[in-house]
């Protein structure tokens, strides 16, 4: 679906609107998945640090 098929929509702009809110939110729920990935990551790698030196 192009931008300007949305824009056409009967409803006006909401259609528009809450595409890009539902967008908006997606690309918040992939920031928020990466930090906990990267976190886990860290704790990981520090755990076998910690192993190899103590």
């Amino acid at each position: 679906m192009q931008i300007k098929d949305l824009k056409h929509a009967d409803n006006g702009n909401k259609a528009f609107d809450s595409y890009i809110i539902a967008d908006s939110r997606l690309y918040c729920a992939q920031i928020v998945g990466w930090i906990n990935a990267s976190f886990d990551n860290i704790d990981r790698e520090r755990r076998v640090f910690d192993g190899y030196f103590k």
